[in-house]
This record gives C-alpha cells, sequence and structure tokens, in this order.
C-alpha cells in the first residue's frame, strides 16, 4: 500500500470528528428518551397533558433563578430561523396522538412574531401556515437584508409605506446565520467548491452583527448548524467558523446587551 496523503490524513480526522459527533448526539438522544414520561406515549386527556423532556429540564435549570411569570405578550423577531424554530418552543404547538389532535404545553407562552424572514421562503411560510396557523408573523421577508431595511415584504407586496420589521420594542430575537452551506445535511458538503457556490455562502455573520445593532433586542438567540466549525472541503484548513469572522458579532453582543 502507498503511503497516505496529507489529504487523505485530513479526510480521516473529519470522518473521525464526524462519527465522534454522532456518537456524543446518540447518547444525547438516549438521555432526552429517559427523561420521557410514560403519558408521552399514552392517550389521555388533553387538559392533563404534560408537557416535553426538554421543557420539563429547562424549567428545570432555570427556576434557582426566581424568574417572575411572564404575563405580557413575547414580542419576537425571526430571522432565518429555519421553519419558525421559535415557535415550537413559545407556543403550546398541536400534536398527534394516536390519530387525535391535542395540544401539548411546552412552555407556553403568549407571543407575537413582527416579522420573519427566510431564503427559502415559500417552503417556510407554507410550514408555519400549516403548523401555526394562528401565530402568523406579520410580514414575511425573503433575506436579512429586506427585513432590515424596511422593503415591502411579501405580504404586502404593493405597501406605499415600508414594512417596518419590529414597530414594537423587541423582546426576543431569534436569529440562525447563513447555514445551508455549511451543514452536513448536504451530501455534497466536502466536496470541492461545492460550499463556495452554494448561493448563500457570501451571506456572513457581519450581516446579522449589523441588524442586531439596528434592532436592539433585549434578548438575542443564535444558532448554527454541525458543519459550520469543519473544513469547506477535503484538503481545505479553513472553516467556515473562521471566515465568518464571529469576533463582530460577539463584540456587538456586548456592545448591545452591557
Amino acid at each position: 500500500m502507498g503511503e497516505q496523503s496529507d489529504d487523505d490524513g485530513c479526510w480521516s480526522q473529519i470522518a473521525d470528528d464526524l462519527i465522534r459527533r454522532r456518537d456524543i448526539l446518540s447518547r444525547k438522544t438516549e438521555e432526552a428518551e429517559a427523561c420521557r414520561s410514560s403519558s408521552d406515549d399514552e392517550d389521555f386527556d388533553a387538559e392533563s397533558m404534560e408537557c416535553c423532556w426538554w421543557a420539563k429540564l429547562l424549567k428545570s435549570h432555570t427556576k434557582h433563578y426566581s424568574l417572575p411569570e411572564c404575563r405580557s405578550q413575547i414580542q419576537v423577531l425571526s430571522a432565518c430561523t429555519g421553519l419558525s424554530a421559535e415557535s415550537f418552543v413559545l407556543k403550546e404547538p398541536t400534536v398527534l396522538y394516536h390519530e387525535q389532535q391535542k395540544s401539548r404545553k411546552e412552555l407556553g407562552l403568549d407571543y407575537n412574531v413582527m416579522s420573519a424572514s427566510d431564503p427559502k421562503l415559500k417552503t417556510c411560510k407554507a410550514f408555519v401556515h400549516l403548523n401555526f396557523p394562528e401565530q402568523l408573523p406579520t410580514h414575511w421577508f425573503c433575506t436579512v437584508e429586506e427585513q432590515k431595511g424596511g422593503a415591502a415584504c411579501t405580504n404586502h407586496p404593493y405597501s406605499k409605506t415600508p414594512c417596518v420589521a419590529a414597530p414594537k420594542d423587541i423582546d426576543l430575537m431569534i436569529a440562525g446565520g447563513p447555514c445551508h452551506p455549511f451543514s452536513t445535511q448536504r451530501v455534497d458538503r466536502f466536496q470541492a467548491r461545492s460550499v463556495a457556490q452554494h448561493q448563500e455562502y457570501e451571506v456572513t455573520f457581519k450581516e446579522l452583527s449589523q441588524f442586531l445593532e439596528s434592532m436592539e433586542p433585549k434578548l438575542l438567540v443564535s444558532e448554527q448548524v454541525e458543519g459550520f466549525d469543519l473544513p469547506f472541503e477535503k484538503g481545505f484548513g479553513e472553516t467556515p467558523l473562521q471566515r465568518q469572522g464571529l469576533s463582530r458579532l460577539s463584540k456587538t453582543c456586548q456592545a448591545c446587551f452591557h
């Protein structure tokens, strides 16, 4: 057998890292399943349904903060969160149990999505309309830039006045940075120039930092996909995490929240 090239060694490290991450995810999934109560799989009255495992853990881990109960409506701004992730957390979604529709109590918080944006707007919008018909964003934008700039949104394409992303103070801003190019769920994620040729490749955390500076939310939750800290492609040392310039986002957060 020939000697192993540097590229082969790099690829082997990436593969080993992905296997390690999958093992960690499997272990966490098993731990999460252990938190499930027997009521999660039984047919019982909707009024007595318990919240799911993650809501139980969240409440358990935060009870020592002695936070007051939230009684006012939470004003939310959603920026590329992926199928309205915030709605699953804040709302009491209706789920299917033994072919019966029942409301499951998660955090059960009253909220209003003032505006939302997503590059895959058609799919995201259809999903939200089907799953959260009573909690639809007032304004829908295709990009964060349009959302920030107050362009006419897709809900009001012929409006003569700007569609303001946040007409009220933002209690909670949920922001997902550019993620589609970097996700390991893409079958060609590590192929040559696959990431660089993606249509969302040029979108960086610079835009998110500017958006955060202009919106000034009380609280920001940001997330990224698995693969964001892995090399762009086989034999390429730099990662999206290194390119994106998170130091600016970190400084922006410090300036906004301290």
